[in-house]
C-alpha cells in the first residue's frame, strides 16, 4: 500500500469534508424518516371513514399529538441544518459545492413541514364534522354500505 503525504492544512480540509458528508447524510436520513412518519399519519387519516372517527374507532387526539412531535422534530432538524451551514461564508459554500446540498436539505425540510401543517389543518377541520351529532342525525336510519 502506497502512503500519501498531506499537509496539516490538507488534512484539516479532508476532515471538514468528511464531517460535512456525515452531517448531510444524517440529516437527509432524519428528514426522510420524519417525512415517512407524516405520510403514515396521512394514510391512516385518509383510509378511515368519518363514521369510524365519529364512533371513536380512530383517535384523532393521538394523531394530533403525533403530528406535534413530528413538527418538533422537523423544526429541530431544520434548525440544525441552518445552524450547520451558517458556519460557512457564501464563498466557502460555493467553493466546496455545498450550496446545492444546503438547498436540498432546506427544501426537504420545508416540504415535510408543509405536509405536517396541511395534515394538521385536515384534522382540525375533520374532527368537528365527525363529532357533530346534529349533522349526522338525519342519516341515523341508514346502515353502512360495504363497497366491494
Amino acid at each position: 500500500m502506497k502512503k500519501v503525504r498531506v499537509t496539516e492544512s490538507q488534512y484539516k480540509q479532508l476532515q471538514l469534508i468528511k464531517e460535512q458528508n456525515e452531517f448531510t447524510s444524517r440529516m437527509k436520513d432524519k428528514i426522510a424518516d420524519i417525512g415517512k412518519n407524516v405520510d403514515k399519519e396521512y394514510r391512516v387519516l385518509m383510509y378511515n371513514t368519518i363514521a369510524e372517527i365519529r364512533d371513536g374507532d380512530v383517535d384523532l387526539g393521538k394523531m394530533v399529538d403525533t403530528l406535534g412531535v413530528l413538527g418538533d422534530k422537523i423544526h429541530d432538524a431544520n434548525r440544525r441544518v441552518f445552524d450547520y451551514f451558517e458556519r460557512f461564508t457564501e464563498e466557502t459554500l460555493h467553493a466546496q459545492g455545498l450550496e446545492e446540498v444546503r438547498d436540498s436539505l432546506d427544501d426537504s425540510g420545508r416540504n415535510v413541514a408543509k405536509k405536517i401543517f396541511k395534515l394538521d389543518d385536515m384534522l382540525n377541520n375533520l374532527k368537528p364534522i365527525a363529532e357533530d351529532e346534529e349533522l349526522h342525525e338525519p342519516f341515523s336510519n341508514l346502515t353502512p354500505t360495504e363497497i366491494k
